[in-house]
Order: C-alpha cells, then sequence, then structure tokens
C-alpha cells in the first residue's frame, strides 16, 4: 500500500483505484472479523447487535443489523 501510495504521489498511480482497491480489502476483512467475534444472523448471515433500553418498557435483545429487511432476533 505504501508503494501504491508513492506511485499516487509521483503520479504513476490513479488515485481511485488504489483507494477502491484498498477498501474492497478491508471490508472484506472487516466481514471476515465480524463474523469470526461477533454473533451471525442465522436467516441472513448479517451480524447481529445488541440492542437496549433501560427503564420502564424498555427492551434487551439481540437483533439483526439487516433490519428492516431482516427481523430476527436471538
Amino acid at each position: 500500500m505504501e508503494q501504491a501510495l508513492d506511485d499516487i504521489a509521483s503520479g504513476k498511480g490513479e488515485y481511485k483505484a488504489m483507494i477502491g482497491q484498498a477498501y474492497d480489502q478491508l471490508q472484506g476483512e472487516l466481514t471476515a472479523f465480524l463474523k469470526a467475534t461477533r454473533k451471525v444472523c442465522p436467516k441472513c448471515g448479517k451480524p447481529m447487535v445488541h440492542r437496549v433500553k433501560p427503564g420502564k418498557g424498555g427492551y434487551d435483545f439481540w437483533g439483526c443489523s439487516g433490519w428492516p429487511d431482516c427481523k430476527e432476533k436471538l
């Protein structure tokens, strides 16, 4: 990545292509990390998020991060 940034600085590389490639790689790594370390929705495979609202009428549950398309709860 450092070499790619040096190429951009010297005019030999294209910024958008390099950043797009780095972004795609980071997204893949983040997805893999979340699947390995967090709860995953059994219905759609997206990460589950812990939703808490304390107090009277509150709630405490794990819900799919794909809401409202996926309404799975644990």
